[in-house]
C-alpha cells in the first residue's frame, strides 16, 4: 500500500523568528508591486518562502524604524479580530480557523495605560542620556552577544517604565540568549492586550519559545490568540501548521498550511503535506537531520498513533491512545482519530466505548465521519455509508480511503455508473499521491516531476496547489523573469477568483448527497446508551493476552522430501533462468495439482510449465505428471500422454465426463484444454476453445456444478488480455529495474464458463463485465460459501474489488439465464481499508468454528493480508482482529492454503511468498520466508516450523501450493513450487497425538466429484463444519478430500452430509483415525492409510 512524504528543505521553527516585524501596519494593496515574483531555490538548498515579496527594501526598513520608535514609546492602539476573510461554511478547506476553542481567550482590549515620560521620569540616567539612546545601547549589546551588560541596563529601564514593550522585548530576548527560556517567556507575559502590536508580537515570540521548552499547549494557545487578530499573519499561521503535523492533527494543519498557499508564502514540505492530509508528516527522532532540514519529529501520542494507522498497525495504536482516551485528555483531532483507527481494525468494543462519549464537536473531523461510515458498511447501512465518506471529502477531498470506500458502498447499492466516476477520482488521486512521493524520495530535483504533479493537480480542480508546483518546477528548469511573472498573475488571479481548492460540487464528484441520509448514531451504536450510563466497558487489546495456550502444543514440522521421492521439477523461462526483468506471464510460475490418476488411493501430482514466449504459445519445456509409485514418484508424462507443451498456468481436477476417473483442466495461453482420463493410464486432449489467443493470460480454473444439473462445470479466472503481454520492466542507467509491472499497465481479460451439457459437448460462456469493466483475476473458490447451501464461484481479483458470483437459472423459457455478483454487498468485496485486494492465493475453511466458510486472501507487500469471516451470510475482513495484519504486512503472499498442521481442530494457514520482482536494491527482498499461521482458538500467531536448519526457515520466490495426505498417515502435508528452485515436498512429520479423520466423497445423484458437500461433526459439545471446494490456493488443486482434526476425540459422535443437491444424510459413531469414503446415498467405508 502508498504513504505521504515530504521532501525536508525548510528551516527549523525557532527563535530566530522577528516577530516584531510580523506586525507592521496593513500595507495597502497599492503598495504592492504589478509583478511580485516568487523566490525558489534548488532541492538539495534551503527553500525559503515562496513569497511575493516588495521590490522596495527601504520601504520595509521605514515601517520597522517606525513600530520600534513606536514600541519604545509605548503604543496606544488595540488589536482586533479582522474580517478580512471569513470562513466559506460550503468549503470547509477554506477556513484557517481551528474547529476547537481556544484553551484562553485573549482579555478583552482595555484603553492603554499612561506611560512615563522616556527621559525626565528617569531619575538614575545621566544628564547626556535619554530613554531611547540606552535602549539602542542595550539592543547592541544583545546583538553583540553580552546579554549580562545588557540587562544590567535594561533593568534600569524597567525600572523607569514597567510596560514599555521594546525593553520587555530586549530583556526578554536576552534571557533567551543565556537560554533562560521560562523567564523570557514569563516576561513577555507582561505586555497585555492594550499594546497592540506588541502584545501580538510578544505572544507570537513566547510561542515560539514555548515549542523549545516543549509547552506545546501554551505554543498553541498563544499561536491561535495571534491568528484571532491576524489570520493572515504568516508566522503564526507557519509555526502553528508544524506543531498540529507533528502532533499528528493533520487537518488542522492543511487549514493554515492553505493560508499559506493563499499569500504565496509557502515551504516545499507544506506543499507535500497537502497531498494526503490523512497520512503523517513523520521523521525518525533517532535520525540527526540533515543540514537545513526541518524534521517533522512527532509529539505526543497521536502522531504516533497516526503513523501506526497509516501502517496499519491498528493494535499498537489504539493501545496508545486508550488511556488518553478512557481519561479524556487527548485533543480533538485525536479523539476522532481513535474512532476511525478502531472502526478499520472492527474493535466493537472499542468503537462502542469511542461512540458512548460522542461529542458534537467531533463532526468537524474528517476522521469522524470516516470511523461513521465504516460502521455503516459493516452493518450493510449503505446509503448511511455513501454520506458518511460524501461529509469526509466535503472536508478532506484527498482522503484515498474514504474515495475508496465510497466507491465500495456505491457497488453495493448497485450504483455502478457513480461508483466508476469515483473509481475513477480515486485513481487520479492515487496518482497525484504516486507522484508526491517520487518527489519526495528523489535525491536530486526533477523538474519533470513536479510539472507532472502540477498538471495532475489542476485536473482534479486544485489550481493553487498547481501554479506553486508549477513555479518549483519553473525554478528547476531555470526559466527567466518573464515567466515567473505569469505565474505570480496567476497566482493572483486564482487567489482573488476563489477558486484556490475544488468547490463542493468538484469534491463530492457531481453527486448530490442529499438523498442519502445521515446515520443515526443510536441506531448504528445500540449498545451505546448503555455504555454511557452504565458501566464502561474496558477497552482490550486486540492481541488478548489470554487466548488458548500454544505452550503444551506439539512443534510443527515439516520436512523437504521432494528430491528422495523422486518430485524433480522447476520452473523453466523462455531463455534462461531469469533472476529479474520478468514479464508479467512469467511471475505465474508452475500450477500444481493433486490427483489419483489411477484410483489406487495414493496421491499422484501433475504440473504446469512455461518455456515459451507468446505470440509463441508452444515451448521445448512440458508439463509434468509424477505418479507415486512404492512411496516415490515417477514421471510418466509421455507415457501417459499429458506432457503438454503449452504455456500452463492454472490446472484444476475433476471428472468432467462422469466416469469415475478424475480430469484435468488446463488454463494456457492461446486454447485452453482437458485432459480426459482413459483410465488406463493415458489422457486424451480436448480443447475447449479454438479462438489460439496468445496474448489471453488465464489464472486459476476451478471444475464443480455451477448451474444446478449435477454436472461439473468448469470456471477459468481471467487475468490480462494484451498485445503487450511480452513486455518487460524497465531499467536505469545501472540496469536495475525501476518499478514491477503492474496489471493496470494491461487490458483485463474476461472471466470464462464452460457449461457441461453432459453428452460430451459444452456451453461457453464468458462472463458480464462487472461495474463496466473485467477485472484482473487471480484466485478463484468454487463450493458453498455464503451460507446458501448452493454454489457460489469466488474471484480474488488483483487490484480490483473481489467478485462472488451465484448462477440464477431462467425463471422460464422466454427468460435467460443470469449471473448474480454480490462480493461487496456481501462484504468481502474489498479490503478492510476500501482497497482492492491483490488475492493472489485465497483459502477458505471455517477457520473460527461457527459453521459458515470464511476466506482468506493473500496480498501484496505492505498491505496487511484479509481475512474475511462469515457471520449472518456476510463478511468482515477482521484481519487485524485475528492478528495476523502486522506479520502478513511484511511479505508479498502467493500460494496460500488452509491446513490444520497439529490436527487440534483449529484450521491455521500456510503460505508461500515471494515478490513479482527482484527489487533489492529498493529493500524489497525478492526471497522471502514462507509463513504458517497457527490458528489458537480463533486467534492466529505466526509459528515457528522445525526443522530449524529445514526449508521452513530459507527464503524463496514461493508461487503456488497445494495440500495432499501424500504419504495417507492423516496428515497433511504442502507441495510448493518456486521460481528460483525446485517444487518442495513438505512432509508433515509434526508429533501429535490429537486424533483425525479424512473423507473421501463420490456423488451418485450429484456430480461424481461432489464439489460444494459440506460436512458438520458434533464432537460432544464441539463441532466443526469443512466443505471440499473446487480451486484454492493460486493456480492449483488440492487433493480431493477433507480433512478434520479432531483433537482429543477418539470418535465422531455424529456426520451430517449435506451434498450440493440438498439432500442430507447422518452417520453417527465413527472411529477416530479413519480415512473413510462415502457414496451418496450408500453409507460410507474405511480405506487404508499408511502401510
Amino acid at each position: 500500500m502508498l504513504c505521504v512524504s515530504k521532501h525536508r528543505l525548510a528551516r527549523h521553527v525557532g527563535t530566530s523568528t522577528r516577530w516584531h516585524e510580523s506586525f507592521l501596519p496593513t500595507i495597502p494593496p497599492t503598495h504592492l508591486p504589478t509583478h511580485p515574483r516568487f523566490h525558489l531555490v534548488a532541492m538539495d538548498q534551503v527553500l525559503p518562502p515562496l513569497r511575493i515579496a516588495l521590490k522596495a527594501s527601504k520601504f520595509f526598513h521605514s515601517l520597522l524604524m517606525a513600530l520600534l520608535i513606536t514600541l519604545a514609546g509605548g503604543c496606544n492602539s488595540q488589536p482586533q479580530p479582522s474580517g478580512d476573510r471569513q470562513p466559506n461554511a460550503a468549503d470547509p478547506s477554506n477556513s484557517a480557523a481551528s474547529n476547537q476553542p481556544l484553551p484562553e481567550q485573549p482579555a478583552k482590549p482595555q484603553p492603554a495605560k499612561p506611560q512615563p515620560a522616556s527621559s525626565e521620569s528617569a531619575d538614575n540616567l545621566g544628564p547626556s542620556e535619554t530613554f531611547t539612546t540606552r535602549l539602542a545601547s542595550a539592543t547592541q549589546l544583545i546583538r553583540d552577544g553580552k546579554p549580562d551588560a545588557a540587562a544590567a541596563i535594561l533593568q534600569q529601564l524597567l525600572i523607569a517604565q514597567p510596560n514599555n514593550p521594546a525593553v520587555i522585548f530586549q530583556l526578554a530576548s536576552g534571557y533567551a540568549q543565556q537560554d533562560q527560556l521560562s523567564a523570557a517567556v514569563e516576561l513577555l507575559d507582561r505586555i497585555d492586550t492594550s499594546q497592540a502590536e506588541a502584545y501580538l508580537a510578544a505572544q507570537g515570540q513566547s510561542a515560539d519559545w514555548c515549542l523549545s521548552l516543549k509547552r506545546y499547549t501554551d505554543a498553541e494557545r498563544r499561536y491561535r490568540t495571534v491568528l484571532k487578530f491576524a489570520p493572515t499573519a504568516t508566522p503564526a499561521l507557519r509555526n502553528l501548521a508544524y506543531l498540529y503535523n507533528r502532533q499528528g492533527r493533520r487537518f488542522e494543519a492543511v487549514q493554515l498550511i492553505h493560508e499559506l498557499c493563499r499569500a504565496g508564502d509557502v515551504r516545499q514540505d507544506e506543499l507535500h503535506a497537502m497531498i494526503s492530509v490523512p497520512s503523517a508528516m513523520y521523521d525518525d527522532p533517532q535520525q540527526t537531520p540533515k543540514i537545513n532540514q526541518r524534521p517533522y519529529w512527532p509529539i505526543g501520542p497521536g502522531a504516533n498513533a497516526r503513523r501506526l494507522y497509516n501502517q496499519q498497525r491498528y493494535a499498537k495504536a489504539l493501545e496508545m491512545l486508550d488511556e488518553g482516551f478512557a481519561e479524556q485528555t487527548i485533543d480533538l483531532a485525536t479523539a476522532t482519530l481513535y474512532g476511525r483507527i478502531a472502526s478499520s481494525a472492527l474493535d466493537d468494543q472499542r468503537i462502542t466505548l469511542w461512540a458512548s462519549k460522542h461529542s458534537e464537536a467531533w463532526t468537524a473531523s474528517p476522521d469522524y465521519w470516516v470511523a461513521m461510515g465504516i460502521q455503516c458498511l459493516n452493518q450493510q447501512r449503505f446509503r448511511e455509508a455513501v454520506r458518511c465518506f460524501a461529509e469526509t471529502i466535503k472536508r478532506d477531498p484527498t482522503d484515498l480511503q474514504a474515495i475508496s470506500l465510497i466507491r465500495q458502498a456505491l457497488i453495493a447499492l448497485g450504483e455502478d455508473y457513480l461508483a466508476h466516476r469515483w473509481n475513477q477520482h480515486w485513481r487520479a488521486n492515487r496518482e497525484v499521491l504516486r507522484v508526491s512521493n517520487q518527489i519526495s524520495a528523489a535525491d536530486q530535483p526533477n523538474a519533470d516531476l513536479a510539472g507532472d504533479l502540477a498538471d495532475r493537480l489542476l485536473a482534479l480542480n486544485r489550481p493553487l496547489e498547481a501554479v506553486l508546483w508549477k513555479t518549483i518546477e519553473a525554478s528547476q528548469r531555470k526559466v527567466g523573469q518573464q515567466f515567473f511573472q505569469q505565474l505570480n498573475h496567476q497566482h493572483q488571479q486564482i487567489v482573488s477568483s476563489k477558486t484556490c481548492f475544488p468547490s463542493l460540487k468538484q469534491r463530492l464528484c457531481d453527486m448530490p448527497i442529499d438523498s442519502y441520509p445521515l446515520p443515526d448514531l443510536d441506531a448504528l451504536f445500540p449498545e451505546r446508551e448503555s455504555t454511557l450510563h452504565g458501566r464502561q466497558p474496558e477497552a482490550q487489546p486486540i492481541e488478548p493476552d489470554s487466548i488458548a495456550s500454544s505452550q503444551n502444543a506439539p512443534a510443527i514440522v515439516f520436512a523437504d522430501v521432494a528430491q528422495s521421492r523422486g518430485l524433480n521439477q522447476a520452473y523453466t523461462f523462455a531463455d534462461t533462468q531469469r533472476s529479474d526483468g520478468f514479464a508479467i506471464y512469467e511471475i505465474m510460475g508452475s500450477a500444481i495439482a493433486c490427483i489419483d490418476v489411477d484410483l489406487d488411493g495414493w496421491c499422484d501430482v501433475y504440473f504446469g510449465q512455461g518455456g515459451t514466449e507468446p505470440p509463441i504459445v508452444s515451448g521445448g519445456s512440458h508439463n509434468q505428471l509424477f505418479r507415486q509409485v512404492d512411496h516415490a514418484f515417477v514421471e510418466t508424462s509421455h507415457q501417459s500422454d499429458s506432457a503438454c507443451n503449452d504455456f500452463t498456468t492454472g490446472l484444476t481436477v475433476g471428472d468432467w465426463n462422469q466416469d469415475g476417473f478424475p480430469d484435468l483442466a488446463l488454463a494456457v495461453l492461446g486454447n485452453e484444454q482437458l485432459l480426459i482420463n482413459q483410465g488406463d493410464g493415458t489422457f486424451r486432449t480436448m480443447a475447449l476453445n479454438h479462438d489460439d489467443d496468445p496474448w489471453h493470460l488465464p489464472a486459476s480454473m476451478a471444475m464443480g456444478d455451477i448451474n444446478g444439473d449435477q454436472l461439473p462445470d468448469l470456471f477459468q479466472v481471467g487475468y490480462v488480455e494484451d498485445k503487450q503481454l511480452a513486455r518487460r520492466p524497465e531499467r536505469d542507467s545501472n540496469r536495475q529495474i525501476t518499478e514491477a509491472l503492474s496489471p493496470h499497465q494491461y487490458r483485463a481479460a474476461e472471466d470464462r464458463v464452460w457449461i457441461n451439457r453432459g453428452d460430451g459437448s459444452f456451453q461457453q460462456q464468458a462472463l458480464p463485465a462487472n461495474n463496466g469493466s473485467h477485472k484482473t483475476g487471480l484466485g478463484v473458490l468454487l463450493g458453498p460459501l455464503a451460507g446458501t447451501g448452493t454454489n457460489q464461484v469466488f474471484v480474488g481479483n488483483d487490484q480490483h474489488q473481489n467478485q462472488l458470483w451465484q448462477w440464477k437459472p431462467a425463471a422460464n423459457a422466454d427468460a435467460v439465464d443470469q449471473w448474480i455478483e454480490s462480493a461487496t454487498l456481501l462484504g468481502c468485496g474489498f479490503s478492510s481499508t476500501g482497497a482492492g485486494t491483490a488475492s493472489m492465493g485465497v483459502a477458505a475453511a471455517d477457520y473460527d468454528r461457527n459453521g459458515l466458510l470464511d476466506i482468506h486472501i493473500a496480498n501484496y507487500q505492505d498491505e496487511a493480508s484479509s481475512l474475511f469471516m462469515q457471520q449472518s451470510g456476510s463478511f468482515r475482513d477482521r484481519i487485524v482482529a485475528a492478528g495476523m495484519d502486522v506479520d502478513s504486512r511484511l511479505v508479498l503472499g502467493f500460494g496460500c492454503q488452509p491446513i490444520d498442521a497439529d490436527n487440534d481442530g483449529w484450521i491455521d494457514i500456510a503460505v508461500t511468498n515471494g515478490h513479482v520482482e527482484n527489487l533489492h536494491q529498493a529493500g524489497q527482498p525478492f526471497e522471502q520466508p514462507p509463513q504458517l499461521f497457527r490458528n489458537l482458538a480463533g486467534q492466529f500467531r505466526l509459528s515457528a516450523v522445525e526443522p530449524a536448519a529445514g526449508y521452513w526457515n530459507g527464503k524463496y520466490v514461493g508461487r503456488a501450493m497445494a495440500t495432499a495426505d501424500v504419504d495417507r498417515n492423516g496428515k497433511l502435508d504442502l507441495l510448493i513450487s518456486h521460481l528460483d528452485v525446485p517444487v518442495a515436498l513438505l512432509e508433515n512429520q509434526t508429533q501429535s497425538t490429537n486424533h483425525w479423520a479424512q473423507f473421501s466423497l463420490i456423488g451418485t445423484t450429484d456430480e461424481r466429484s461432489a464439489v460444494g458437500t459440506r460436512i458438520q461433526i458434533k464432537l460432544g459439545a464441539d463441532q466443526q463444519t469443512h466443505a471440499l471446494l473446487g480451486g484454492s490456493g493460486f493456480l492449483s488443486s488440492n487433493q480431493g478430500l477433507i480433512h478434520a482434526g479432531l483433537g482429543r476425540h477418539e470418535s465422531i459422535d455424529q456426520l451430517e452430509v449435506f451434498w450440493p443437491s440438498g439432500q442430507r444424510e447422518v452417520l453417527t459413531d465413527l472411529a477416530s483415525d479413519r480415512h473413510y469414503q462415502i457414496i451418496q446415498g450408500q453409507g460410507l467405508q474405511a480405506l487404508p492409510t499408511a502401510r
